[in-house]
C-alpha cells in the first residue's frame, strides 16, 4: 500500500482536528450524545485542498452550504418516509423514498461534481451525508439539529483548513509554480536532447495551465511569481514554433507593459463547463446515467432483500461510478471497496466491542478522519478502510447485534459493488466510439474559434484570451480522452490517433505563436 503524499499532512491535521474540536464543543455544552454528529459538516476539510486560499474561502462555503443542504435533504426524506409509514398500505411507498431521494442527490452531485471538476473526492461525501442524516433522523435526532451539527463541523473544519494562510499564504501558488518548473524544465531538456515527446509537452502545458489559474484565483496577476511565470511559459512555448529560439524583448518596460495584457486566464467559467457537459454522451452526463440506474437498482434490491440499510448498497455503487467512465479504473476501484470494506469492518467490530465513550470516541474518529484525508487521493483501499468504521460508529444505534450488523453491511457492499460493476460495463457500453472523435471535433472548433479572433484583434485582447484558455482546456481534455479512450477501446481509438496527434500539434502551435514572435 502506498505512503501518503507528505504534502497533504497539515491537511489532514486540519480534517482531524475539525472533527474533535466541533464534537468537544458539542460535548461540552452539554449533548455529548449527539457529539459526533458533527462529522457531517467536519467533510469540509476534504474539499479544495490544491486551492489557492482566497479561492479556497469561497469554495468551502459552497461545500459547506452544500453539505448542509444533503443533511437537511436526507433528514426531510426520512420524515417523510415515516409520515407514509404511518398510512396504512403505505409501508413499501415510505421506503423507496429514502432510496429514491438518495438517488436522486447522488445524480445531481455526480453530475456537478464532475462537469464543474471539483477535483476529489467528488460527489461521494454530499450523498453519504445525506444518507448519514437519514439514520440520524430514524433516532430521533431532529432536522434543525442535524443542520447545526453539520454547520458546527464545517466552520470549525473552514477555520483550520484556511490557518495555513497565517504563514503561507500563498503556499499552494508557490507549489504550482514548482511543479511547472519542472515540466517545463524536462520538456526543454529533452528538446535539447532531442527526444522531446507529445507527452512531455502536455504535461508542461498542464502544469501551466495549473498553475495560471492559481495565480488568477490567487490574485497574483501582477506580481513577480506571474512575471516568473510569464518567462517559463515563453520559454516552453518557444519550443513549439517552426524555429526553436527565445523572444527579443527590447525594453524591460515594453515588457511590463505587454505582461499588463498578457496574462493567460484561469480557468474557464462555470458556464462554460456546464455547457460542454449538458449534451448526451458527455462525461458528466454518462457518470450521472450510471449512479442513477446503479443506486436505483442496488437501493430496491438491498430493501426487498431487508437487510435494513439500502443506503449502504446505493454508497457502494456511488463509490464504483462516481468518479470516473474508466472501465477498468472503475472495476478495480470495485475491487478495493470490497476488500476495504471488509477490511473496515473487522476494524469496527474490534472498536465497537470495546464501547469507546466520550472523549476517547471522539479522539479515536479525529484520527480515523485524519487517516481518511492523509489517504483518500493517494490510496483508495486505505481510505474505505478508514471510512467504513467512521460511518458505522457515528450512525449504528447503541446495543445493535453486532453479528447480524456486520452480516448485513457486508451483503450490502457485495450487492452494491455487483451493480456497480454491471452498470459500468453495459450501461454507455458505445461512449468510448464516440468520445475520442467527439472531443477532437471541439479541439478543431476551439482551434478555429482562435484563429477567427486572432484575424481581428491580438494575442492580448479580451476575446483572444478567452479563446487561448478555452483552447488550451480542450487540448488538455483531449489527452485525458484519449488516454481513457486507448485503454478502454485500443482498437477504436488506434483509428483516430493521428487526427489526435495533429490535432494537438496544431493547437500547440497555434497557442505558442500567442507567446512567440507574434507583432503585438
Amino acid at each position: 500500500m502506498g505512503a501518503p503524499a507528505p504534502s497533504r499532512l497539515h491537511i489532514a491535521v486540519a480534517a482531524g482536528l475539525s472533527l474533535g474540536i466541533a464534537a468537544t464543543i458539542v460535548t461540552l455544552v452539554g449533548n455529548p450524545g449527539h457529539a459526533l454528529f458533527v462529522s457531517l459538516g467536519a467533510f469540509t476539510a476534504l474539499y479544495g485542498t490544491d486551492r489557492p486560499y482566497r479561492k479556497r474561502v469561497s469554495l468551502l462555503l459552497i461545500v459547506l452550504l452544500m453539505l448542509i443542504g444533503a443533511a437537511v435533504f436526507g433528514a426531510l426524506a426520512h420524515d417523510l418516509a415515516a409520515l407514509l409509514g404511518a398510512v396504512p398500505g403505505s409501508v413499501t411507498a415510505a421506503g423507496f423514498v429514502v432510496i429514491g431521494g438518495v438517488t436522486l442527490l447522488a445524480t445531481l452531485v455526480t453530475f456537478l461534481a464532475n462537469a464543474l471538476q471539483l477535483g476529489p473526492p467528488g460527489g461521494f461525501f454530499f450523498a453519504m451525508v445525506a444518507s448519514m442524516a437519514s439514520l440520524l433522523a430514524a433516532r430521533q435526532v431532529g432536522v434543525g439539529e442535524i443542520a447545526l451539527l453539520t454547520l458546527l463541523g464545517g466552520a470549525v473544519a473552514l477555520v483550520l483548513s484556511l490557518l495555513p494562510a497565517l504563514w503561507a499564504p500563498h503556499g499552494p501558488v508557490a507549489k504550482r509554480l514548482k511543479t511547472a518548473d519542472a515540466a517545463v524544465g524536462r520538456h526543454l531538456r529533452a528538446v535539447d536532447a532531442g527526444r522531446a515527446t507529445s507527452r512531455t509537452r502536455t504535461e508542461a502545458a498542464v502544469a501551466l495551465h495549473a498553475a495560471w489559474n492559481a495565480i488568477e484565483e490567487a490574485d497574483l496577476r501582477d506580481s513577480a511569481t506571474s512575471r516568473a511565470l510569464h518567462g517559463m511559459h515563453e520559454r516552453f512555448a518557444a519550443t513549439l514554433g517552426p524555429e526553436h529560439g527565445r523572444p527579443d524583448r527590447s525594453t524591460e518596460a515594453a515588457e511590463d507593459r505587454r505582461l499588463a495584457v498578457d496574462i493567460p486566464l484561469g480557468p474557464p467559467d462555470r458556464r462554460y463547463l456546464l455547457r460542454r457537459s449538458l449534451r448526451l454522451g458527455s462525461f458528466p452526463t454518462i457518470l450521472a446515467l450510471r449512479v442513477l440506474i446503479a443506486c436505483a437498482v442496488a437501493g430496491i434490491a438491498a430493501y426487498l432483500l431487508g437487510t435494513g440499510r439500502p443506503d449502504w448498497a446505493i454508497m457502494s455503487a456511488i463509490l464504483v461510478l462516481h468518479s470516473g467512465v474508466d472501465r477498468l479504473v472503475g472495476t478495480y476501484r470495485a475491487l478495493h471497496r470490497l476488500i476495504g470494506t471488509a477490511v473496515g469492518i473487522v476494524v469496527f467490530t474490534l472498536v465497537y466491542a470495546a464501547h469507546p465513550h466520550g472523549y476517547v470516541l471522539i479522539a479515536l474518529l479525529a484520527v480515523l478522519q485524519f487517516l481518511i484525508e492523509l489517504f483518500v487521493v493517494r490510496n483508495y483501499a486505505v481510505a474505505v478502510v478508514l471510512i467504513t468504521p467512521l460511518v458505522l460508529l457515528v450512525t449504528t444505534s447503541p446495543g445493535q447485534d453486532p453479528g447480524a450488523l456486520i452480516w448485513a453491511r457486508l451483503v450490502d457492499t457485495v450487492l452494491g459493488v455487483a451493480v456497480g460493476v454491471a452498470v459500468l460495463w453495459t450501461v454507455g457500453r458505445s461512449f468510448w466510439q464516440r468520445a475520442l472523435p467527439g472531443q477532437l471535433d471541439r479541439v478543431a472548433a476551439a482551434t478555429a474559434g482562435l484563429e477567427d479572433v486572432l484575424a481581428t484583434e491580438p494575442p492580448g485582447g479580451e476575446r483572444a484570451l478567452e479563446a487561448r484558455r478555452d483552447l488550451q482546456f480542450e487540448l488538455i481534455e483531449a489527452v485525458r480522452v484519449a488516454d481513457a479512450a486507448y485503454r478502454n477501446a485500443p482498437q477504436h481509438a488506434g483509428r483516430h490517433w493521428q487526427r489526435h496527434l495533429r490535432t494537438q500539434d496544431a493547437g500547440y502551435r497555434l497557442l505558442a505563436a500567442c507567446w512567440v514572435g507574434v507583432d503585438r
